[in-house]
């Protein structure tokens, strides 16, 4: 990686046993976070930033799993290139299950800040979601 490692508050906020916030230094796991938040948050959700967002949940229900997964595509990779520049999305797998009533949303990613990735102008922009009540719902897979 180009320069010292970055550090952030990790996600979800919370208090570590000494009693100060948690922290961490993954790269991996902070732009994880920043992209997740960047398909968890509705449009003009953020106070000062109204694009920002791809509303995901506005999608769910949509009848057409071929039109959802179009409009996922461009908006994931618009609201990434224009507030995650630390990663490009190199896929991206909708896949809907209406037995269950739930929708799960496979996404890989490329970084883009190390001296081997194709592009060396990433910046790193902190950016964090926690749901209504403070809820957060997610599955990790690593």
């Amino acid at each position: 990686m180009i320069g010292k490692t970055p550090v952030a508050i990790d996600q979800p906020v919370r208090f570590g046993v000494d009693g100060g916030l948690v922290i961490t230094r993954d790269v991996n796991h902070q732009i994880y976070e920043r992209l997740l938040a960047i398909i968890a948050t509705n449009p003009s959700e953020r106070v000062m930033l109204p694009d920002f967002g791809v509303g995901v949940n506005r999608m769910v229900f949509e009848p057409s799993p071929e039109q959802v997964t179009a409009a996922l595509s461009v908006d994931v990779n618009t609201q990434a290139a224009r507030y995650e520049p630390g990663a490009k999305i190199t896929r991206l797998d909708p896949r809907p299950n209406a037995e269950r009533g739930e929708a799960l949303l496979d996404i890989g990613f490329q970084r883009t800040d190390t001296p081997a990735s194709p592009t060396n102008g990433a910046r790193y922009v902190h950016r964090g979601v926690t749901g209504p009540g403070g809820m957060r719902r997610e599955v990790l897979r690593g």
